[in-house]
């Protein structure tokens, strides 16, 4: 991995070389109300999340048994987490899926974000009420990237861009995606023909500049993130805080944990938590897994549900 970590430096250096942003959290330093404000203006995207697709999308899907593949999961220190995906039908991706709960994971809703062939994954949070998250085509091994997600309010509302990057060819997808505050990021495209793209942002994402291309020597130093039907990460896992009001931060109390791969086949996924003063994870919600097509939506099966089960999408 170090040719990958060389990069990654490079990727910093020429951040910093290109604009007079120094990172505040290496620093220490912290913006007045003012800068926080204009950033956040900075960094809107004009265009609207689709949210609508036609009843026609949906006649390939009607007798496919439909499942939810949760891909990521993030959270923000207001008690919101976030779970990104898709709906899986018939051997293809059907759509995107962004699922947010705001009481630490008990409860979920779905956001109704709806990107064809596409599941949502690669989260990326900054401070209180930003969240981005990448919208990934994800047909026939395929893992490039289609659009960014952007809410600057803690999920209430999001926007997007399209992330039209000069193609690669081949297979691609992403190495890595970061930000740093809500205007700086970077985000490290793969070939598998050995070749390795740098991204940066200076606007929250709104638009994107190539720092570099590099040809890579050895493809065995970049792994793929996917993973196999036996694979043993089973679990994604996001940081949930408390308030301290005497002190007016933020302090770590638990941790989540979502199920990302169906080993067993089972029904539910299922949601746990474990605090930092106690040992082992206790389940808090579950979501159900198995789904068909009713009319131009998704619902789940009735065998999926029981009645009065907390987590069940509103």
């Amino acid at each position: 991995m170090k040719q990958q970590a060389i990069l990654q430096i490079i990727a910093c250096l020429l951040i910093l070389a290109s604009s007079h942003y120094i990172v505040s959290k290496v620093c220490g330093q912290t913006e007045n109300p003012e800068q926080q404000n204009k950033h956040t203006q900075n960094s809107q995207v004009s265009s609207e999340a689709p949210k609508t697709l036609p009843p026609s999308f949906y006649e390939n899907y009607k007798n496919a048994k439909v499942s939810l593949l949760i891909r990521d999961i993030t959270s923000l220190p207001g008690g919101e987490v976030f779970l990104g995906g898709s709906y899986h039908g018939g051997g293809n991706t059907i759509h995107s899926v962004l699922l947010v709960s705001r009481d630490e994971g008990h409860t979920w809703k779905d956001t109704g974000l709806k990107f064809p062939g596409c599941s949502i994954m690669n989260f990326q949070t900054v401070g209180r009420n930003h969240v981005w998250a990448i919208s990934t085509f994800t047909q026939e091994g395929c893992r490039g990237p289609e659009s960014l997600l952007h809410s600057s309010d803690a999920g209430h509302n999001w926007s997007s861009v399209p992330m039209d990057f000069e193609t690669m060819g081949g297979l691609e997808w992403i190495q890595q995606f970061e930000f740093f505050d809500d205007r700086h990021g970077l985000l490290i495209m793969t070939r598998d023909a050995g070749i390795c793209r740098i991204h940066t942002t200076f606007d929250g994402g709104k638009s994107w500049k190539t720092l570099m291309t590099s040809h890579l020597n050895n493809m065995s130093e970049v792994i793929e993130p996917t993973c196999p039907s036996n694979c043993t990460q089973k679990f994604k896992e996001a940081t949930l805080w408390k308030k301290q009001t005497e002190y007016n931060y933020y302090k770590i109390s638990d941790w989540i944990r979502v199920q990302i791969w169906d080993i067993n086949n089972d029904p539910y996924i299922v949601l746990e938590s474990q605090g930092v003063d106690r040992k082992g994870w206790t389940q808090i919600s579950q979501i159900p897994r198995y789904y068909k097509v009713e009319k131009d939506h998704i619902v789940p099966i009735e065998n999926n549900k029981t009645p009065g089960t907390r987590g069940d999408l509103d």
